[in-house]
């Protein structure tokens, strides 16, 4: 792994712990474009946008309290710049700031800023989130921060940065996964676990079992790497 390499896993990662309490200003996320080959030879961090809004936002608070999704103020068409109380569970279009849930959170657009939930954590993507949850935490789109659950986390699409739980899965990644079985398409970095699986990966696999499907050693206990 070249120092080039190293370098944009460290980044992909410090997103963890440096992430802002408020959404991205532009609206957009940091992005690779992969491609067949291992995921970074002759390619460069491109921004994109972020998705496709939805539904218009009906306006922005600041605080926001829920006791079910249904029963919530204000209702879940409105975006919350601050922070979010859920008794139960809660849902709203776009957080930015402190979630806070006994049972689950749910953005179903934008999240930026922290989760913690004794449940679960879902949210329609994010420029730079941590998401702690005690059963999963579940981003539909592209993510960029941490995720840290007792059971599983899922990114849909691009995941920057640090996953840790008992299942890690995502589309195309890059930074480190820590877990009993991690698996994503392809990616850049690190998968630390009991199985690790990818289909395309430019870096390292520390575990019992180690799987990389389009490399010239497709499976090595122990320690796999592909560059």
């Amino acid at each position: 792994m070249n120092p080039t390499q190293v370098k944009r896993i460290v980044l992909s990662m410090a997103t963890a712990v440096a992430v802002s309490c408020a959404a991205a200003a532009d609206g957009t996320v940091k992005t690779r474009v992969f491609s067949e080959a291992p995921a970074s030879k002759g390619k460069e961090v491109v921004t994109r946008p972020i998705g496709e809004v939805s539904v218009p936002s009906a306006g922005v608070v600041h605080f926001a309290i829920s006791l079910l999704p249904s029963l919530e103020t204000p209702s879940a068409d409105w975006s919350v710049h601050g922070a979010r109380l859920n008794i139960l569970a809660g849902r709203h279009r776009d957080v930015a700031g402190l979630d806070i849930g006994i049972l689950g959170n749910i953005t179903t657009e934008d999240f930026d800023g922290v989760q913690l939930a004794a449940g679960w954590n879902s949210i329609g993507r994010s420029a730079g989130a941590v998401q702690f949850a005690g059963v999963f935490n579940q981003c539909e789109g592209e993510f960029t921060g941490l995720q840290c659950a007792s059971i599983f986390n899922n990114v849909g699409e691009y995941c920057g940065g640090v996953q840790m739980a008992c299942l890690n899965k995502a589309s195309e990644f890059e930074g480190l996964q820590i877990g009993l079985f991690n698996s994503i398409d392809r990616g850049i970095g690190v998968q630390i676990g009991v199985v690790n699986s990818a289909r395309v990966l430019e870096g390292l696999q520390i575990g019992l079992l180690n799987f990389i499907s389009d490399s010239s050693v497709p499976f090595f206990p122990i320690v796999n790497a592909a560059f």
